[in-house]
């Protein structure tokens, strides 16, 4: 069996590119600059499924967990509620770029609709025309 320092050492070096990372996309979600975004979700997902490995051996192995030294233990808890609290806010940062996602949908959608309905062209019966569509310009701001 592994030395039981050796992986907790290997956990808090796990948990603390965790929180590198998660920092990271944090800061970019709260400034709208999401340039690198894919590549540190890639990045989180990783490190998260190497952490979710290591934690699931310590679960395992009551002898290695119990093998952790005290001082080491304690970096683990603090290392682990920093990460908790850095997870807390990125979940609530993400729901807000899904709702602001959603928010521009619909109202591009709801603006294209009422477009359409302004720009429309009568046949000569009198019913509305649907053979030919015009482009409409839509726009955002930005700071929302």
């Amino acid at each position: 069996m592994r030395d039981s320092n050796d992986i907790a050492e290997e956990i808090l070096d796990l948990l603390d590119r965790m929180i590198e990372i998660v920092s990271l996309e944090n800061g970019m979600l709260e400034t709208a600059e999401v340039d690198l975004f894919e590549s540190l979700v890639d990045r989180k997902v990783s490190l998260f499924e190497r952490y979710t490995k290591k934690l699931e051996y310590l679960r395992r192995f009551k002898e290695i967990r119990e093998g952790i030294d005290d001082e080491l233990r304690e970096d683990l808890l603090e290392a682990n509620e920093e990460f908790q609290e850095l997870a807390g806010r990125n979940q609530c940062l993400l729901e807000a770029a899904v709702d602001a996602g959603n928010q521009l949908f619909e109202g591009f959608s709801q603006a294209a609709m009422d477009s359409e309905n302004r720009l429309s062209r009568y046949s000569r019966i009198g019913g509305k025309d649907t053979s030919s569509r015009r482009s409409v310009a839509l726009a955002y701001n930005e700071e929302l």
